[in-house]
């Protein structure tokens, strides 16, 4: 208890006896006299009801003449205490009845919780359990709903059902392997007939050209188009295959990436690639192992800031900060690719024959007004 609330207390039972015991009428002078031998009986009481960590302030203040009131002694006092707390480092308050005088010190102080229920500490009579008794085992104390040994057999009970049902449905598997319509040879023949399906789709990815990658966007290689870009939303950086796309670029060593079959192969160049004046794609990497050049959809939003809308039979690219398209993309089998723009030529006339241009131009007269 700090100084604080000591005061308040021993301010509240002043208080309270002051209501009770009133001083009588007098018409003599000597009421003032009286009430100043209270006064001092309260700065006494309150003084020497300090513990021996505040003999010092009480000496100090009752060697003081005339003796202070008890507001000024009990503001001395708090001035001490707080000037205590910063010197030792202390920012709590002193444990309750510190600052009493301790005159019996034998006994104990009991604990403020008490139930009168059970007659037992620590809680109170709501918050009493010992009436209590489960339906289940039939202890005092607690419920069933918070039971400990309803909670073991159910989870027994559960892990017994969850086994159960995995022997009924291995004897239903075993019974429905039993229950085949074909023979064993028939069986035999199924399996060879796709084993041989697989082996004839899965062609591209047998060549050893492409080392065992299958996919449709590896015909592009076999026509030679190295300059066919495709859009792809699960690749994490652009690629390239041909070093000579690069509008600058630099040597790295010790850069890797993992391709779709899972085998990792090094990255020889990172630069950049204009695709258009809108279009330009950064950090790209050349991987010349790999032999397609991909456009990765998400570092182009994060890198680029655009975004990529598809669309069942083409896909737009657009910059978030103009609203421009700067890109399309077409649909072939499953995949986006770029459709970049064609360069516009002019043919230049060589033969200025003027007979030629006579008949090109309908016939006109040759007097020009």
């Amino acid at each position: 208890m700090s100084v604080g609330s000591y005061f308040t207390k021993l301010k509240g039972l002043w208080d309270k006896h002051d209501a009770l015991c009133t001083f009588p009428t007098c018409t003599c002078g000597a009421i003032k006299e009286v009430a100043a031998y209270m006064e001092t009986q309260k700065t006494m009481k309150f003084l020497m009801g300090l513990n021996d960590s505040y003999v010092g302030v009480r000496s100090n203040t009752l060697l003081q003449d005339p003796l202070p009131t008890v507001n000024k002694a009990c503001s001395l006092v708090i001035r001490h205490e707080k000037q205590s707390e910063v010197t030792t480092g202390k920012s709590h308050a002193q444990p309750e009845a510190a600052v009493f005088a301790v005159r019996n010190s034998n006994h104990e102080i009991e604990a403020e919780l008490r139930c009168f229920k059970c007659n037992r500490t620590n809680h109170t009579a709501k918050d009493c359990r010992a009436h209590l008794r489960c339906t289940f085992c039939h202890w005092k104390g607690h419920k069933a709903e918070y039971c400990r040994k309803k909670k073991v057999v159910i989870e027994a009970e559960f892990n017994a059902k969850i086994s159960n049902g995995n022997q009924v449905a291995s004897h239903k598997n075993e019974r429905k392997e039993m229950s085949l319509p074909f023979t064993a040879e028939e069986c035999k023949q199924i399996l060879s007939m796709l084993k041989n399906k697989t082996t004839s789709a899965n062609h591209v990815s047998n060549c050893p050209t492409h080392d065992e990658l299958s996919g449709k966007a590896f015909s592009l290689i076999s026509n030679g188009n190295r300059s066919t870009w495709i859009l792809d939303s699960g690749c994490t950086d652009h690629m390239i295959s041909d070093q000579n796309l690069f509008t600058y670029s630099r040597p790295v060593i010790g850069h890797t990436v993992e391709l779709p079959n899972g085998s990792i192969t090094q990255v020889t160049h990172i630069g950049r690639v204009h695709l258009s004046s809108d279009l330009i794609l950064d950090n790209v990497l050349c991987v010349p192992y790999f032999r397609l050049n991909l456009i990765s959809i998400s570092k182009l939003a994060s890198d680029s800031s655009c975004i990529t809308i598809f669309l069942s039979q083409f896909c737009v690219i657009q910059d978030l900060h103009s609203g421009k398209m700067i890109g399309t993309g077409i649909e072939r089998e499953g995949l986006y690719f770029l459709d970049q723009a064609k360069k516009g030529t002019c043919n230049h006339a060589q033969n200025l024959h003027s007979n030629l241009w006579h008949q090109r131009l309908g016939h006109p007269s040759a007097k020009v007004s």
